[in-house]
């Protein structure tokens, strides 16, 4: 949460809430402050501490940390929750149908599915309602929430025992429909019309026409496409839940009250706190620009508001109507075959493309009598250097990698450029994908008073560490954070320092006050405080009697400091660097670089030049390397925005992943 959000919060209470209002004692001195009260308050909701853990931060007890936690639920839900939980308005449910309709399911409004909050004191009586087997007590949460992460349905306080059926048995989720309260839509899917918004759910859900399931086991090619499609779709409750759990972890831990009504107010006043989140941060990490919704004007689908839905027929008969399930599933098949085939085939066919002009070139290449081998000593696919971009002479050397492969494929394959200017593609034979590992720690660090994000690999850790310098947006960027867990995936320990001590740029603000703002960060405090986070990891690697290097990377902004980093490293810590399209290196001090750099940017950038780092790459001297893509702009790789820079990122991806392998360990 930011911080103008939290103050804005504790502003609202401190006003409207008698409670909150700053109060005298006896004496006449002033009493708790009402920031005192909201941060015992969201400290607990955030860290699922107990009361009396707050005593040390804002010096007050364990009772009257309980009872803040109390009246700030209950105040969040009263002053927020009509704005925050609503019902989806006009306008709403226009901007999900357009954002559904971009991925290929018109109509759908979100996806819907169910959580277990595990209930510690549960009454032994009530343990048999809440438990399924020898399990804990749990409490069901029902929402709907769409692809930015906001939840729009909630239905909290089911039994544990229940599934996602009986649960959906009460919920009133389709009460607006069935009572003729919902707004009246149109929409076309494969050239048929349909007037009931769906949903996207999973296999246990019943064959009704608001749900839309997957296809279990597909054959034919549209099938598997659009199964793709759906449970790629469909993440998103689940992205949702994940990243509820991860802001409040109250709600991930066991519950420890023993009312139903305070956890009830707890678990709402989470959804809305989230939602506030979401809306404070939705277009720093959305897939769509809400430019583009509001300048089309032109829709394959209307909302109204309700009139006179009588002729309309019974509302539980048209939600559970199979008939209408099984239409609507077919044409959501055609029609996503239709719009995404094209792709597939273009992809496809560059990847043949591709991979026989690499072996006709092989083939081209081998001396006359010489055995023609694929594989080198690694056993990998040895490609010649791709084509090069047409720059100044200085530049003929550096490459550009554009192999056209599909993402899935990307997940096996790593790729590497060799002494002589080949790139080597690693093929993994290994069916299990070499990033999944969902045992990484992430952790708040605090070094000489400056904030910072540890994440640390427990299931293959390789005891190397990497310091992650991020963009203007600071390190509590989701951009940043989701990059740092990938790369703390295959096996580092990413350390993300604050380089702008609580005040990252925002893309809400002026672009006129963006060169004040960077005045306002000196150069040589953000060189110290780096310092102060490398030495910090030296140690800490030290007491666990590891004396591995350290690794430095960073795009963007930090992209441009890494060879700072490097350039005062006196002490040999770092034995390599990666600089994603770095803006204002400082060419001047690239001389006193001593580890080889691999610097990655996009011939469109215009905030990083690929002559400009060619010339600092030329300093460094030998073993530094500079590779350019061609057609991609600034920030590809930790904020993609097209397919074409989804699959350069993760070919970036790929090449950091060996360079770091090849220089740390």
């Amino acid at each position: 949460m930011n911080k103008p959000l939290f103050l804005r919060i504790v502003n609202r209470l401190a006003a409207e809430v008698p409670y909150f209002q700053p109060k005298k004692d006896a004496t006449f001195r002033n009493g708790i402050s009402p920031l005192q009260q909201c941060t015992a308050a969201i400290r607990q909701l955030a860290y699922g501490a107990a009361a009396d853990s707050v005593d040390e931060y804002v010096r007050i007890g364990e009772t009257t940390a309980r009872k803040c936690l109390e009246h700030f639920v209950v105040a969040i839900v009263d002053l927020f929750g009509t704005e925050y939980l609503r019902r989806p308005t006009t306008e709403d449910l226009e901007r999900l149908l357009f954002y559904g309709e971009k991925r290929g399911f018109p109509g759908m409004v979100g996806s819907i599915d169910c959580m277990h909050w595990k209930w510690k004191n549960c009454p032994t009586a009530w343990k048999g309602m809440y438990s399924r087997g020898t399990e804990k007590p749990t409490i069901v949460l029902e929402a709907v929430a769409s692809q930015d992460l906001w939840i729009w349905h909630a239905f909290f306080g089911a039994p544990g025992t229940s599934n996602d059926l009986n649960v959906l048995a009460q919920s009133p989720v389709f009460n607006d429909i069935i009572y003729g309260r919902a707004p009246q839509m149109n929409y076309y899917v494969n050239g048929r019309e349909y007037n009931l918004s769906y949903y996207l759910t999973d296999g246990i859900y019943p064959e009704w026409a608001t749900f839309v399931k997957s296809i279990q086991r597909p054959q034919h090619p549209k099938h598997r496409l659009f199964a793709e499609h759906q449970e790629g779709a469909r993440k998103d409750v689940e992205r949702a839940f994940g990243v509820l759990q991860s802001r409040f972890a109250m709600i991930k831990n066991p519950c420890r009250f023993l009312s139903k009504g305070k956890i009830a107010y707890i678990m709402r006043a989470c959804l809305i706190l989230h939602n506030m989140i979401v809306e404070d941060e939705r277009y720093s990490y959305t897939l769509y620009d809400k430019e583009e919704f509001e300048q089309d004007e032109i829709h394959t689908f209307s909302v109204e508001m309700p009139t006179n839905l009588e002729g309309l027929g019974d509302g539980h008969t048209r939600i559970r109507d199979r008939q209408a399930h099984h239409q609507l599933k077919e044409d959501l098949i055609e029609n996503i075959w239709t719009t995404f085939e094209k792709l597939l085939d273009h992809i496809d066919s560059g990847k043949i493309h591709t991979m026989a002009a690499s072996l006709a070139s092989l083939s081209s290449l081998a001396k006359p009598g010489a055995p023609r081998s694929l594989f080198n000593h690694h056993g990998s696919h040895r490609l010649p250097p791709p084509r090069i971009i047409p720059l100044a002479s200085s530049t003929k050397k550096h490459i550009t990698t554009s192999f056209s492969l599909t993402q899935k494929s990307l997940k096996n394959i790593s790729a590497l450029e060799t002494s002589d200017g080949a790139v080597n593609v690693e093929v993994d034979d290994d069916d299990e994908e070499e990033e999944a590992c969902e045992l990484v720690n992430g952790t708040e660090v605090s070094v000489d008073g400056v904030e910072g994000y540890l994440l640390t690999a427990v299931k293959n850790n390789n005891g190397t560490g990497l310091l992650l310098l991020s963009d203007v947006f600071g390190f509590q960027d989701s951009a940043t954070r989701d990059f740092a867990y990938r790369v703390a995936c295959n096996g580092y320990n990413v350390l993300v320092p604050d380089l702008f001590r609580g005040d990252p740029w925002s893309k809400n603000r002026p672009k006129s006050e963006y060169e004040d703002w960077r005045r306002g960060h000196d150069p040589k405090r953000i060189r110290q405080d780096t310092t102060s986070f490398t030495k910090w990891m030296v140690e800490e690697f030290a007491a666990a009697g590891i004396s591995k290097k350290l690794g430095v990377m960073g795009f963007c902004f930090g992209g441009g400091r890494v060879v700072d980093v490097l350039a005062t490293d006196e002490n040999g810590y770092f034995s390599t660097g990666v600089s994603f399209y770095g803006t204002r290196i400082d060419s001047t001090v690239a001389g006193d670089v001593k580890v080889p750099v691999l610097f990655i940017a996009g011939d469109r950038d215009p905030l990083c030049e690929v002559k400009g780092l060619c010339e600092v790459e030329e300093k460094i001297g030998e073993g530094s390397k500079v590779v350019v893509y061609e057609g991609r702009g600034h920030g590809f790789v930790h904020r993609p925005e097209t397919p074409e820079d989804d699959r350069d990122a993760e070919e970036a991806f790929a090449l950091m992943r060996n360079w770091l392998h090849h220089h740390l360990i």
